[in-house]
């Protein structure tokens, strides 16, 4: 996304997805207090000095982890689940019945059925796009790179539309831990 694009959600976004597929897999899911577990299933914590240290139900990934009396994540940023499906080297679908069960490393993602054929659809194409366009200049009459950017950027805020026309939220995920039948909003 242009440094000039108009829509500071659609920068925010473009720059959490960036940071995903960079850093992955440095993902921690944080249940309550910034405590969680990354997606190797370590216990962590949210620095006590990060904006995330309160932070609960979220996905955030990190640059690094610091052991010291406690496993503390270091620069770490919410994110949502889009990037990490979209961008995870390795996903592989372990159930469809009323929705369908992803398997990310350690965790158990679930998303419903028609998100999920779309993102088994999307993963390949964005796959593509990120091999032809990284390094290349916007402009010069390609508009290509530009519509992807902005199609991926309305993916990265949460909701896609489905061709039935409704929005299917993203943050469906069940916890890679504890009980496997418990599901987080």
């Amino acid at each position: 996304v242009p440094q000039d694009h108009p829509d500071a959600v659609a920068r925010a976004g473009a720059c959490k997805a960036v940071l995903t597929a960079g850093l992955f897999p440095n993902l921690a899911w944080l249940q309550r207090y910034g405590k969680g577990r990354t997606l190797q299933n370590l216990p962590v914590k949210a620095h006590p000095g990060s904006v995330n240290a309160k932070e609960g139900h979220s996905l955030v990934v990190f640059y690094e982890i610091q052991e010291t009396m406690d496993r503390y994540l270091y620069d770490s940023t919410v994110v949502g689940a889009a990037p990490c499906l979209l961008f995870a080297p390795f996903l592989k679908e372990i159930q469809r019945k009323q929705r369908a069960i992803f398997e990310l490393e350690t965790w158990h993602v679930a998303v419903d059925l028609r998100v999920a054929d779309e993102l088994l659809a999307l993963r390949p194409l964005v796959a593509d796009f990120v091999n032809a366009v990284v390094g290349e200049r916007l402009g010069n009459g390609n508009a290509a790179p530009l519509e992807a950017a902005n199609a991926l950027q309305k993916l990265f805020t949460e909701k896609v539309e489905t061709t039935g026309g409704d929005e299917v939220p993203w943050k469906k995920m069940e916890v890679p831990w504890g009980h496997n039948d418990h599901e987080i909003d």
